[in-house]
Order: C-alpha cells, then sequence, then structure tokens
C-alpha cells in the first residue's frame, strides 16, 4: 500500500493564514495610527485681526518701535512676530527692553500678554481697536524689509495660531 503525501494542502493553508495575519496587522496598524495621529485643532475665531499703524526704526541701537492694532471684532493674546530681510531671510525678532507691563512672556518671536495657566492674574488680551507700542530688536537682519505678525488667540488654555489672520507689512528704512 502506497501512502499518500498531503504536503500541497499543508503549504497551501499555511500560505492563506500567512496573508490572513499580515492583512489583520495592517489593518490594526492602521486603525493605531489613524488613533493617535488625529488631533483636530480648533481654529481661531473668523473675526481675529491685527493691523501695523506705524513704526520707527533707530538706526543706532536697532530697535524697531511698532504701534499694532487689533482690527478684528475678538480679543488678541498675543502674537508670532518675524523680520525679513532683502535677501529673504526670515528670523524672530528679539522684544527689546523691560516690557513686562503689557506682556507676560516674551521668548524670541513670541509675544504673549498673559498667563494662561494662572486664573488669578488679570486678564490683559489686546480687545478690538485698541493699539499698543512694541519694541523690538532688529540687528540680526541687517536690513529689515517686511515684518510678518500672526496673531494668537488662547481658548481655554490651549494657544491658537491664527494663520489666516497674518499679515505682512512692507518696511522702509530699517538698515543697520
Amino acid at each position: 500500500m502506497m501512502k499518500r503525501k498531503k504536503h500541497g494542502l499543508s503549504e497551501m493553508v499555511g500560505y492563506v493564514l500567512l496573508i490572513v495575519i499580515a492583512i489583520s496587522l495592517s489593518i490594526m496598524v492602521y486603525a493605531w495610527l489613524k488613533y493617535i495621529g488625529y488631533h483636530p485643532q480648533e481654529a481661531c475665531n473668523d473675526g481675529i485681526s491685527i493691523s501695523i499703524d506705524n513704526y520707527l526704526c533707530d538706526s543706532t541701537s536697532h530697535i524697531i518701535t511698532v504701534s499694532m492694532r487689533n482690527t478684528g471684532t475678538f480679543n488678541i493674546w498675543g502674537f508670532i512676530i518675524r523680520g525679513r530681510n532683502s535677501t529673504n531671510a526670515i528670523k524672530p525678532l528679539k522684544a527689546a527692553e523691560d516690557q513686562t507691563s503689557t506682556i507676560f512672556e516674551a521668548n524670541i518671536g513670541k509675544i504673549i500678554f498673559e498667563d494662561i495657566g494662572d486664573a488669578t492674574k488679570p486678564r490683559n488680551p489686546m480687545t478690538p481697536n485698541e493699539a499698543r507700542d512694541f519694541f523690538f530688536e532688529y540687528g540680526v537682519l541687517n536690513n529689515l524689509t517686511v515684518l510678518d505678525v500672526e496673531p494668537i488667540q488662547i481658548k481655554d488654555t490651549t494657544i491658537l495660531l491664527c494663520e489666516g489672520a497674518t499679515i505682512h507689512q512692507e518696511i522702509r528704512n530699517c538698515q543697520t
């Protein structure tokens, strides 16, 4: 009597199991990546708007005084400011001198008007139609030709960058 070998059938079952396991793993990895990678971001209110009323460059101290106005219908809680020069190099501007009466946090290129983590501190946003003067060092650019200002809005304790409200102001006669 001859024995029959069943290698063909077991190999086929092995391939089918391998394919099913690979597909199952890829579905699980996709679902996991979609879950951890999806964080819907809140958007700024549509009425957020900021403008530069005036500016004054001091070529000896390399300080630009910028008069900004909240031209929108909502409070502005801060802004990101960057400068560009004639070669289109973009640099964040550093807040000059002590401006602690109107600024809570002044990192290079970022101005925040209040401590969002401390509800006991007074609120200090730029209200609609309010204007304030700010002072920035522009010496790293040599020849400041454009200011980019992006407003910041705060909802609860989340800082929202208002990319759609970014302004680009051409600057003249601001050289080192």
